[in-house]
């Protein structure tokens, strides 16, 4: 079965939870049981392999991305939630968000054996939640290998905010117009300069041309077959 394009599944809705904010509803990809099982899939292939104990999932929505994923892995599960919903001693982090300010919290006993972890969220838009879960995964004493995302709003510069720590993610959109899908993209192993395992290509949308793709230049490098879709249906680029 070929991929499908997950921006078809990615609902888009103004003004919520508050004017001004483009909410991007990942409710109408889960009810899609292809595309959900695709996005399970890129990311179990991604981290199989790499030695990881733990896979932590961030209250609410990362938890329905995080848990099939553990149980693909064969690794523990760790939620990380709002204060007040865990019943053993906790460690909490209070952080910012696009539209607010909140708390996290994660057991203390989480990682009882340190290890390396992934952190999966549905979103990153600013950082704030996911770096505030990485500061408590990282005071429960385990390490953070990478941290993963079904969405990322490239423009609002999170990934830039949470270096060094690596960050993953299958649909990203930049500036109105924007949107970049990596189908099937696999770490690139720096000090050997080259690549440990295939890179697929990108698929391309529109404001973004051909020879411009400056969030991804090692991606670009190397990928040879690039799809344009302009207004949003895929096409081949002669």
């Amino acid at each position: 079965m070929a991929d499908k394009d997950l921006t078809e599944y990615i609902r888009n809705i103004p003004d919520f939870p508050q004017p001004g904010i483009q909410f991007k509803d990942v409710t109408t990809l889960i009810g899609h049981p292809q595309a959900f099982a695709q996005v399970i899939d890129v990311l179990a292939e991604r981290y199989h392999g790499r030695d990881i104990q733990a896979i932590v999932g961030v209250e609410s929505r990362g938890f329905i991305f995080s848990a099939p994923l553990a149980l693909r892995l064969g690794v523990s599960l760790v939620p990380v939630r709002k204060p007040g919903k865990l019943p053993a001693e906790t460690y909490q982090v209070e952080y910012d968000l696009e539209y607010g300010s909140n708390k996290l919290e994660i057991h203390r006993d989480a990682f009882e054996h340190g290890g390396r972890v992934v952190i999966v969220d549905d979103l990153l838009a600013t950082g704030g939640t996911i770096g505030a879960a990485r500061t408590l995964v990282e005071r429960a004493g385990a390490s953070v290998e990478e941290l993963a995302f079904v969405i990322e709003l490239s423009f609002l510069g999170g990934r830039d905010r949470l270096a060094p720590t690596p960050v993953f993610s299958l649909v990203q959109y930049g500036a109105p117009g924007l949107c970049i899908y990596l189908t099937r993209v696999l770490y690139f192993e720096q000090e050997r300069g080259k690549y440990k395992y295939p890179l697929y290509p990108a698929v391309m949308y529109p404001a973004l041309r051909r020879g411009s793709p400056t969030a991804f230049p090692d991606f670009a490098r190397v990928t040879k077959s690039i799809r344009v879709a302009p207004d949003g249906v895929s096409r081949d680029e002669p």
